[in-house]
């Protein structure tokens, strides 16, 4: 999920004063990652009409490939156009620009994050910037093949015609990944999910997910329709994470997506992040990024001042050593931005 609005969701920073201190050594990334940017070609931008449900007009392409699972590799091996290779056999960025709340300026600021490499964005129909996002996409110039385009649809309404929407708003085809933004009130939204599922087979989306959801809500989804999600995206970050979900979805092979990887800064000022990321010439901020790479899940982080977005892509050329990588691991306390752990 990215940072939901309050209720959940947002991948941010971007808040006033940040204590962003200056903040690399090596562990090995768990998860299979890619050294180049090769997206398929696929869909351009939406023609007048849109792109649809059922009968999709501009063809029903198929997404699914067969998984190569490439060697493990260091961090250092990484840079920002290095991928994560999803159970479907897609590639996905290892880094991506949050944008909830990112209303000022959204088009700049997106235009921006593509020209300092970003190649992923996560938006959200209910997050009011989708409109800029593809205003800024159509003011970089960068090819849609080369762009990693996440949005989600609400827990209410036919999900189907709510990928519909996004699409429109966006002014593309189709979205490398379309979750659910969050669990419905009761139940895991098994129509939910066979709407996205819809809209899959229909090309509108390469790959499906989820966002805020616990194990059991996802083993719901895949006893009811033997699909599993390729990525779960929930708060994560050193002060509040879980192994237990770590472990499952390591098992089942579902990337997890950390919104609000930088606790919306309100962890920024903690005394051990601090020394840790001084000791590598980093920032905080940096440092919490590196985590989440070495530990094999993907932060999507938000900025929307051009310094930001330099320092939160600044991650890649150094490694957090091993003893310090465990030192970050045991600040976990289950904190939340948002009061709890939707998934926990």
């Amino acid at each position: 999920m990215a940072e939901n609005d309050t209720s959940a969701r947002a991948v941010v920073w971007f808040e006033p004063a940040d204590a962003r201190l200056a903040s690399p050594t090596p562990v090995t990334f768990d998860r299979p990652i890619h050294s180049s940017f090769t997206e398929p070609t696929g869909a351009q931008m939406v023609p007048p009409n849109g792109p649809t449900c059922r009968g999709h007009e501009h063809g029903a392409a198929s997404w699914n490939e067969t998984p190569v699972l490439p060697p493990k590799s260091k961090g250092t091996d990484m840079d920002p156009k290095s991928e994560i290779t999803l159970h479907t056999g897609t590639k996905m960025p290892v880094l991506g620009l949050g944008t909830w709340q990112l209303t000022n300026d959204t088009a700049g600021t997106v235009a921006a994050a593509l020209e300092l490499g970003y190649r992923m964005i996560d938006t959200s129909g209910d997050y009011g910037t989708q409109p800029g996002i593809g205003d800024g996409i159509n003011r970089s110039g960068i090819e849609r093949a080369d762009l990693y385009l996440v949005t989600k649809v609400e827990e209410t309404g036919d999900a189907c015609q709510a990928t519909r929407k996004n699409l429109d708003e966006l002014q593309l085809d189709y979205a490398d990944l379309m979750l659910i933004h969050r669990p419905p009130r009761t139940g895991a939204g098994e129509n939910l999910w066979r709407g996205l599922i819809r809209a899959k087979e229909d090309g509108l989306a390469k790959d499906i997910g989820v966002s805020n959801y616990s194990v059991e809500l996802i083993e719901t989804l895949i006893d009811a329709t033997g699909e599993v999600p390729a990525v779960n995206q929930i708060e994560w970050s050193p002060f509040g994470y879980s192994d237990d979900m770590l472990r499952y979805a390591t098992e089942k092979q579902i990337v997890i997506q950390a919104y609000s990887p930088l606790t919306r800064t309100r962890r920024l000022r903690n005394e051990t992040l601090i020394g840790i990321a001084s000791k590598y010439g980093k920032s905080p901020a940096q440092a919490l990024i590196r985590w989440n790479l070495q530990r094999g899940t993907v932060p999507l982080p938000k900025a929307n001042r051009r310094q930001h977005l330099e320092e939160n892509i600044d991650v890649f050329y150094f490694e957090i050593g091993e003893e310090d990588l465990e030192i970050l691991n045991r600040l976990n306390e289950h904190y939340s931005s948002l009061g709890m752990l939707s998934y926990a």
